[in-house]
């Protein structure tokens, strides 16, 4: 049986930290999996406690590891201080992108795209225009004469 990796092991001690979990429950809940280290765990077996850590992330409203992605990528090169802008769109400190509630990174994806589409270059912007204000322009370059 070949056990999980550094960055498998890693993923359930963040999962374990966004979720605020104690020592003691996350020993019982290894031990649900038959193990007493997260360095026991077998491939199956870690796909199984994901599953479970993604539950209890769910249930707590926490963002998803969907949406956390998105945040990073859409920060990237763009956003030097995550955190801080993070935390100016919700209201409150951030210390890291996974504090976020699930409803709060919808709000940091929707304020990325919309300083993406706010930063690219005029001609790339008809994605902010609304139908009729393309049909419009569409207009006004046909009526323009030739030169």
């Amino acid at each position: 049986m070949k056990t999980i990796g550094k960055a498998e092991i890693a993923k359930i001690h963040i999962w374990k930290q966004r979720l605020g979990m104690d020592e003691e429950s996350y020993r019982a809940l290894l031990g649900g999996f038959g193990v007493e280290s997260s360095t026991e765990l077998s491939y199956a077996r870690y796909r199984d406690i994901k599953i479970v850590f993604e539950k209890l992330l769910n249930a707590a409203g926490m963002a998803t590891d969907a949406q956390l992605i998105k945040i990073r990528d859409l920060a990237k090169g763009t956003v030097n201080n995550l955190p801080g802008f993070c935390g100016k769109i919700v209201s409150r400190t951030v210390k890291s992108p996974g504090d976020l509630k699930t409803h709060e990174a919808r709000k940091v994806i929707e304020a990325l795209k919309r300083y993406h589409r706010a930063s690219a270059p005029l001609g790339n912007r008809t994605d902010t225009m609304s139908t009729s204000a393309k049909q419009n322009a569409g207009e006004r370059k046909s009526k323009c004469p030739e030169e």
